[in-house]
């Protein structure tokens, strides 16, 4: 697939792939890593692969139409624009989440398509979402794969990708290490890292 983005999942890792779909990702650290593939229209795409040294492995991906693309194109009934809002007001609100949902803005909502059954929110994306994250300093692009909403609970899933908001202000830069810092102590990241070098007794989980 010429010009599909192609990156790690959850890193600032990636690429573009060239007119005949070829890609190359160098400086992939070692381990179990996985690796994803989306165009817009097309489903997304993830490898799992095990790197245990320098040499190269090769990966192909086959990107798939999604349902929305076979289907063509439709004429859609004029949304109900307020109930569209208390539901992109809740989607947000339980996507971001907390310290720092307040501080995440959702650069293109309209690719949101919502429906509800039964007291469950339900959303689909028609291209990856833009999130920048302006407590932590990144842009995220996220391909979400399904998200159903509760009052009270909320399960989503996707594969995304990031790159550093560009700043020259060293204030800024401070503040975005502290809220990564804050953001990074106590997660599920950072209890593994500490198993792996035995001080969890040391640690508050």
């Amino acid at each position: 697939m010429p010009f599909a983005n192609v990156y790690l999942n959850n890193s600032t890792h990636g690429t573009v792939s060239d007119d005949k779909g070829h890609f190359s990702l160098t400086n992939v650290p070692l381990g179990t890593v996985e690796v994803v593939a989306s165009f817009v229209g097309y489903q997304t795409n993830q490898q799992t692969l095990r790197l245990t040294g320098a040499q190269s492995q090769p990966i192909t991906f086959r990107l798939k139409p999604s349902a929305k693309t076979l289907a063509g194109v439709t004429v859609k009934a004029s949304r109900n624009e307020k109930k569209w809002q208390q539901q992109l007001r809740q989607f947000k609100q339980q996507l971001f989440g907390e310290p720092f949902g307040s501080q995440c803005v959702l650069t293109n909502p309209e690719v949101l398509q919502f429906t509800e059954e039964k007291g469950h929110l339900k959303a689909t994306a028609s291209e990856p979402l833009v999130i920048d994250n302006e407590a932590l300093g990144y842009r995220l692009w996220f391909d979400l794969a399904y998200f159903d909403g509760e009052p009270k609970q909320v399960h989503y899933g996707g594969a995304a990708r990031f790159e550093e908001l560009k700043t020259t202000n060293e204030r800024q830069v401070n503040r975005f290490r502290r809220n990564r810092m804050r953001a990074y102590l106590g997660s599920t990241r950072h209890l593994m890292a500490s198993l792996i070098s035995e001080r969890t007794s040391r640690k508050a989980f």
